[in-house]
């Protein structure tokens, strides 16, 4: 699911994707902590969900600056990315 927002916010997911296949049983190498820095930077401020809601709102701004409805919403995630979650 990370990697889906991250490609839904314009952001590349396959280094987390690598990291996401040498994940093994008790996670010796800490490959899971490095893949949750990849996705929550060490600063909490710029989430790639963060990311999404301040294109969001900037986009919401420019439109109701120049009176033309056009806003930056996040790519829904595919089929298969929503059947992993069981939706």
């Amino acid at each position: 699911m990370q990697a889906a927002a991250l490609e839904a916010v314009g952001q590349s997911p396959a280094p987390l994707q690598m990291m996401i296949r040498k994940i093994t049983s008790g996670d010796s190498t800490n490959i899971e902590a490095q893949a949750a820095r990849h996705y929550w930077p060490l600063d909490d401020t710029m989430s790639p969900v963060s990311i999404a809601l301040t294109k969001l709102a900037t986009s919401l701004g420019q439109s109701f600056e120049t009176g033309k409805l056009s806003l930056s919403l996040p790519r829904p995630p595919d089929a298969l990315t929503l059947s992993s979650l069981g939706a």
